[in-house]
């Protein structure tokens, strides 16, 4: 009986979600000042040259006098500077995750042993300290039960246990 329930909070994690919202907010507002700039450059560039050909008939330069080389090369050094942008943006939450994900594939094989490790500046250091949390509390819970496993006499019972027991590494 699994019921999807309806999130009615829109700010589930607001530090998170504000930082998020405010680095969005950033980045497209420093993409804005980058294109006004390059508005600049190319309607400069058609005065420059609308000056040095001067036309008697037609008094108001267009932007559309430039050379199209200039807009393609605009064009093309803001894409390859948005584009790196948004590699290193996106970087800061899937470097976090491909580790996130590498770690508890290895608890999921068994290797309790295994932390988590984050740098500092990095995004979900909170989930990361749950995860660790919890790996540790069951690496604890195993070495107790393998504790009282090798103080009960030999037996089938103590068999099954140690069987159940030796997928896990906690050391």
């Amino acid at each position: 009986m699994n019921m999807k329930v309806k999130r009615r909070q829109l700010l589930v994690n607001k530090r998170l979600q504000s930082f998020f919202a405010l680095q969005i907010a950033l980045f497209f507002t420093f993409c804005l000042c980058i294109m006004a700039i390059d508005y600049f450059i190319l309607t400069e560039l058609s005065n420059a040259r609308s000056l040095a050909f001067s036309d008697p008939i037609r008094q108001d330069p267009s932007i559309f006098d430039i050379p199209i080389g200039y807009a393609m090369m605009l064009f093309a050094l803001n894409g390859a500077f948005f584009y790196l942008l948004s590699v290193i943006f996106s970087h800061r939450i899937a470097g976090p995750m491909m580790n996130i994900t590498r770690s508890l594939n290895a608890i999921h094989t068994g290797d309790l042993s295994t932390m988590i490790h984050l740098r500092k500046a990095d995004y979900l250091k909170e989930i990361e300290g749950n995860i660790n949390q919890v790996t540790t509390g069951f690496r604890q819970t195993v070495n107790t039960l393998n504790e009282v496993i090798n103080e009960l006499d030999d037996s089938d019972e103590k068999q099954k246990l140690q069987a159940i027991l030796q997928h896990y590494k906690t050391e």
